[in-house]
Parts: C-alpha cells; structure tokens; sequence
C-alpha cells in the first residue's frame, strides 16, 4: 500500500512539473500568499485532471536492444544482441505514438576487464511525456574479450549450376587475404572471408565486380562481432557460352485423315513456341519446329495428346523442361440430312372397315455418321383412324425419330381412303 501512495505521490508531483511551468515567472513577483494560492490551485487541478485523465503504466510490449557504450580500445564485446524491457508510465495519448525507437538503452562498459560481468542498463525516452520507472532486467552479463586480428583467405564459392553450354571459368578474386578483426575468440573461429556467386542465369563474363566478404567459419556459419578489412572485394569470372538459345514456333504433325462424315474444327498446340537451345548455325536457319506426328484416323469427338518435340540432330529443349508438349485436336461430325419412305401404321380402324394409306416421306437432318445408321425402320409414323367412317380424310400422322437427329421439315398431310371391309 505504502509503494501505491508513493508512485501516486510521484505522479502527482511528475505532472504538476509541467502544469507549474509556464506560470513560475509569473509567481515570483506576487506575494507568499499569492504563490501559496497557485500552488494550491495548480495541485488540486492536478488531481482532478489525474482523476479523470489518469496516466497509464505498464510494461511497453517491444523489447529494446541494448547498446554497448565506452567499450575499451582494447577490448571486444562477445555475443550476439542483448534486449530489455521497460515499465513506463505516460499519458493515454503518448502511449498511442511512442514505439521501440522511442527508447535508447545503454550498457556502459567503461572499466571493465576480459571476462563477463554485470552491467547496469540505462533507458532514456525520447518523448519528455514518458518517463521510466523501472528496467527489465536491470543488469545484463556482458562478455568482453580482448581485441585479437589475423590474416584469412578469401574464399569464392560459386553457388547453383551455369545455364546449359555456359562454362565458368575459375574466379579470380583481387587479394588472397584479408585481415579479420574482433574479440579473440570470435576471430579464431574465422576460417574464411567468403563470396557466394550466384551461377543461375549467368551469361557473361564479371570484370572486377565488388562483392561483400562475409566471415565464416569452417562450416560455414557466418561469425557475427568479426569486422574484415576490406569489406569487399573484386572478382573476375570468366564466362563463355557455346551453345546459343532461340524461340521457335511449333506447330503440329498429324498422320491420317479423320473418319469419313467427320472434320477437323480446330487444331492448338500449348505452348504456341518453345526454347530450344544449340549451335548458333544450326539455330540461325530454323524457323518453327514440328511436333511428333498423331494419328487421327480413329478419331470421332476431341482429344489432347502429349506428345514430344521433333528436334534436330545437335539441337536441345530447353522449355518447356518437361520435354513434351500438348496437342489438342477437335473433332466434329458433318452435319447433313436424308430423306427414308416410312410406311404408316394405322391405329383405331373398326374391324368392318379398311383403309389405305401410301409411304410417307421423312427427311432427318443431324450428324452424317448417325444418318449414315439409320433406317426406315427405326422411325414410327402413325395415323390415329379411331372413330372414322367410309370416306377419304387429309391427316396429320404423328412421328417418332430415334435420339441425337431431328425433323428438316415437318411431315406434310396423309390422304387415307376408308372403305368397307
């Protein structure tokens, strides 16, 4: 309860600095009772105000990095990046602007002798509405080790594999060593100052480019805390290319003709060109490209067929990489008409009457290769007589078709002649 009352007490007092600015010239020249007055008053507005208003304090969410400060000439800090927390207390509205950048935390390791030990971390706040009230661990270990150089190689390492008929020549960096500078512990872990090159998509030659050296241990794990002097470096890499690349149009190879009463609507081939690769006079006269051949001679409805590219002797695919490519054939059915002579059926006769009736004509209209299979047979003209006396009537037959065709034209009128039987 006791520490409760003395951080509100500190609160109060820390607000009311900046409610007093402004008026203490002021203040001065009136009388102890007119001070008296004003103090009074500014205090009691600064309860109202922090009683409606109250500061917030808690701990800030991000962590702030720890800076190392007056290290010694001769000496190095050791480790990566160490951070800290802070309790802070600020208005609502300052809480809403201030972020990691808004703090500086320092760890002053003036003194201090090779070995680790505790140091004591400063925070400060950039913003004069926040104010620290506690850090978060106070102290921190710091290892410090004394300062230690040595000569290394420079290592270049090419990294991936050179484009097809691209060969690299051996890098030539433009020193051997390089002096690497830090703690002595860290500095005896540098086996190399390393250069990765990237070969991918490498195609002509580097002359003296600088690259940044990075230290690196022996397997190959950057050291951190380890400065090499220089930084970088220049390379040359020699690169020559003996195979040459183009795009060339494809188009596709077919065997056969469709059956007979189909055609071909279309014909696609994905992609439309692709990249292949060799010497640069076989290239030059090239100017599209064939596929290998598909037959089409069973073919009756759409097909997509992969199939692979007819290169050249001496010539390589280079896209697509999957080597193949897709033909996509669309087949239809012609489309045509023929007329069958059907024989009519007749329905509802009474049994003492007879009727005649001659062939009546059809005419079908639908793909060719389903006309080609039909047969008068296959189609149902019938002629209802239910209820129909002696005499010769114009009628209107009803006609069933076998699915996938249609009528071209509706069936004309049928004269049937009713007698006694």
């Amino acid at each position: 309860m006791l520490t409760i009352v003395r951080e509100v007490l500190a609160e109060t007092l820390w607000i009311s600095r900046f409610v007093l600015k402004g008026v203490v010239d002021s203040v001065t020249r009136n009388t102890g009772w007119g001070l008296l007055a004003l103090l009074l008053s500014a205090v009691l507005w600064v309860i109202v105000t922090g009683e409606q208003n109250p500061p917030k304090v808690d701990v800030f969410a991000s962590p702030i990095p720890v800076e190392a400060v007056n290290v010694p000439s001769d000496l190095g800090v050791l480790g990566e990046v160490q951070f800290v927390r802070v309790r802070i207390t600020a208005m609502p509205e300052a809480w809403a602007r201030i972020t990691a950048g808004s703090f500086r935390a320092t760890a002053d390791l003036s003194g201090l002798r090779s070995g680790t030990q505790e140091v004591g971390v400063r925070v400060t706040a950039s913003d004069s509405q926040v104010r620290i009230l506690e850090v978060l661990p106070p102290k921190l270990p710091m290892a410090v080790e004394a300062l230690d150089s040595r000569q290394v190689p420079v290592k270049v390492n090419l990294v991936g594999t050179a484009p097809l008929g691209v060969s690299i020549g051996d890098p030539k960096p433009a020193v051997s060593l390089v002096t690497a500078r830090g703690p002595a512990p860290l500095v005896r872990q540098v086996e190399s100052a390393a250069i990765d090159i990237p070969l991918e998509g490498l195609r002509v030659s580097i002359n003296n480019q600088s690259f940044k050296l990075v230290p690196r241990s022996a397997s190959a794990n950057r050291i951190e805390g380890v400065t090499l002097d220089p930084a970088a470096v220049e390379v040359a890499l020699s690169v020559e290319q003996h195979i040459s690349y183009r795009s060339v149009s494809l188009l596709p190879s077919l065997q056969g003709q469709v059956p007979d009463g189909y055609w071909m609507s279309a014909l696609r081939v994905d992609p439309a060109a692709v990249t292949v690769a060799g010497p640069r006079e076989a290239l030059e006269p090239l100017t599209y490209l064939n596929t290998q051949p598909i037959d089409v001679s069973k073919l009756e409805s759409d097909t997509a067929r992969a199939v692979n590219v007819a290169l050249p002797q001496g010539l390589s695919l280079v896209e697509p990489r999957s080597g193949s490519v897709l033909v996509l054939v669309f087949v239809s059915p012609i489309q045509g008409s023929q007329t069958l002579s059907v024989a009519p059926a007749l329905d509802g006769l009474s049994a003492d009457l007879k009727a005649t009736a001659g062939s009546i004509p059809v005419t079908l209209s639908g793909p060719l290769p389903r006309l080609r299979q039909t047969k008068a047979t296959d189609i149902t003209v019938t002629l209802d007589l239910q209820g129909l006396g002696p005499g010769t009537y114009n009628m209107r037959p009803k006609v069933t078709i076998p699915n996938g065709l249609e009528l071209a034209q509706p069936v004309s009128l049928v004269s049937v002649a009713i007698s006694k039987g």
